[in-house]
């Protein structure tokens, strides 16, 4: 999963931090003029006069009045300035609605992406057995586009919504933290504990030590594993490998050093196909002293991948080096040679999510919790 969002579709830190930044004077403003007091048609200050009074850029006020304007506070008038937006009424429906929010809804027929697809099927047979009707949205990898379509779900009359979240860099104060606090709201596969969100979450920590001992067993001792950017917040692959570190300790064998920090150049793969990035990750995998003799992939996808990039540096692949994946994606299923992955109950995933989103709008949950569910491994090519 994350080689194909960081190459693409990574936002910078730097617009990361303006965005964040004009989410806090966005607040700010709605503190100060869009208070309860405040009536349809008021004016706000202008830009000029918001930048002084904040100290920040117009750049920032600008997008800090876009994103108010997204959310339907404020009205902007070319010309003229912002005004208080009439606040509108919800429109009626038969049946009561939930949300349900991802970087990417690829289409029911499509099979290359079983993550989000499985845990969309799940998020909608769950809702309907409920008797809630889903809304499906694709946040197209954009935390901006995600948080207005919160907004707009909200607005909408959704009872809650379950989010994937499109987050990639875990240095910065995150809405979650802060806005829709009293909403249900719960979070699928990836989140952060500082959110204060209920979460549902595939056990990627005993999914990362488990596979590391089917290699481990079949006679393995050399595994790398291919680490995440230090600024992609990924729990999943985090969990997976810490797993992996513990199964190590476990054996009472020592990880070399060099794996700790492969692969060095990952950053700079932003803007490469995924074979590239996976020819670069090769090319320092093969410097690394002692050679390994099994690599951990972020997914099946990765896995493929770094198969033709060692094929290709003319490393025999399970012979010299075997590769691993995750999360059985069908691609990998025929693929030769065949290599170990695992298999998460994404659709599982999905269903519980709304039935803990259930158990919110219900009142009956009331202090954040997360679930972690099991999943099996495949060792395909080893048994």
């Amino acid at each position: 999963r994350p080689c194909r969002i960081i190459p693409r579709r990574c936002l910078s830190s730097c617009r990361n931090y303006q965005y964040f930044l004009s989410c806090t004077e966005a607040d700010k403003i709605k503190q100060t003029w869009l208070t309860p007091e405040s009536q349809p048609g008021d004016r706000l200050p202008t830009e000029r006069a918001l930048e002084v009074h904040f100290q920040v850029s117009r750049t920032t006020i600008s997008r800090a009045l876009a994103a108010l304007e997204a959310e339907g506070l404020i009205e902007m008038r070319r010309g003229s300035g912002a005004y208080v937006r009439e606040k509108t009424l919800a429109p009626p429906s038969e049946f009561q609605m939930i949300g349900f929010i991802a970087p990417h809804l690829p289409p029911k027929e499509e099979l290359q992406n079983p993550v989000l697809q499985r845990i969309g099927f799940g998020v909608e047979r769950r809702a309907s057995e409920l008797g809630y009707q889903a809304l499906m949205a694709s946040s197209q990898f954009s935390l901006t586009h995600e948080i207005q379509l919160i907004e707009q779900f909200i607005q909408m009359g959704v009872a809650g919504i379950v989010l994937y979240p499109t987050r990639h860099l875990s240095d910065s104060t995150d809405p979650l933290e802060t806005r829709w606090r009293e909403f249900p709201l719960v979070l699928a596969d990836i989140g952060s504990a500082t959110w204060g969100r209920s979460m549902v979450q595939i056990d990627n920590f005993r999914l990362g030590h488990d596979l590391t001992n089917v290699l481990l067993r079949h006679g393995h001792r050399n595994i790398a594993f291919l680490r995440s950017h230090s600024a992609h917040l990924h729990n999943s692959v985090t969990d997976r490998q810490r797993g992996w570190e513990v199964a190590h300790t476990r054996a009472g064998l020592t990880i070399p050093e060099s794996y700790h920090g492969w692969p060095a150049s990952l950053a700079l793969a932003q803007g490469s196909s995924q074979e590239d990035c996976a020819e670069a990750i090769v090319e320092e995998l093969l410097k690394l002293s002692p050679r390994p003799d099994a690599i951990i992939a972020w997914d099946d996808p990765m896995a493929i991948a770094l198969i033709g990039a060692l094929q290709r540096n003319g490393i025999a692949v399970p012979e010299e080096v075997r590769v691993a994946g995750f999360d059985n994606y069908e691609a990998g299923r025929f693929f030769q040679p065949p290599f170990p992955t695992t298999a998460p109950e994404f659709i599982r995933l999905g269903e519980t999510a709304v039935e803990l989103l259930d158990e919110q709008i219900r009142g009956l949950t009331t202090p954040p919790r997360t679930i972690l569910l099991s999943a099996t491994i495949h060792p395909r090519g080893i048994l």
